[in-house]
């Protein structure tokens, strides 16, 4: 295994996140058909991507190997006038590339914006993810992450 480097994300990165949320829309395919799948590719996956980047109430870390980046997670700083713990730490997205899955790399990542997160004044972190997806369900538990509440989707259509 080479040595893996976590460092921030610049827009000189941006195709390679767009790339990496590709990966992570592709294999969440197998647990719903909700993802608009193509998005990371398109203006306003960019777009979304591009504004993280530059806005300060975010960040984005990436795990580098040779030049290469093959992982990412994006955390959003939110404050809610309801909630008295505040900012949390949300994650929007984390994708390691399949090739390099298994090596510890999400959790490095996870590691780092933890603590570059409590840096930032944050005071919980969240994370979402799909309930059929139970390796990512087990991955946060291990991580520290609890239940907290659960999403219920109704299709209408």
């Amino acid at each position: 295994m080479s040595r893996i480097v976590i460092r921030r994300a610049t827009l000189k990165d941006l195709d390679a996140i767009c790339t990496l949320s590709q990966y992570l829309f592709d294999h969440e395919r197998q647990f719903t058909d909700e993802y608009h799948m193509a998005w990371s590719q398109e203006p306003a996956g960019r777009k979304f991507f591009t504004k993280c980047l530059r806005s300060r109430k975010s960040f984005t870390l990436l795990a580098v190997s040779d030049g290469k980046v093959v992982g990412y997670i994006l955390i959003k700083l939110l404050t809610f006038a309801w909630r008295d713990f505040n900012p949390i730490a949300e994650v929007t997205n984390v994708s390691v590339d399949p090739m390099y899955r298994g090596q510890g790399i999400g959790t490095r990542l996870f590691t780092r914006a933890i603590d570059l997160a409590k840096k930032r004044g944050a005071k919980r972190m969240s994370v979402e993810a799909l309930t059929d997806n139970l390796a990512a369900v087990r991955f946060y538990k291990r991580l520290g992450f609890s239940d907290f509440s659960e999403t219920r989707l109704m299709k209408l259509q």
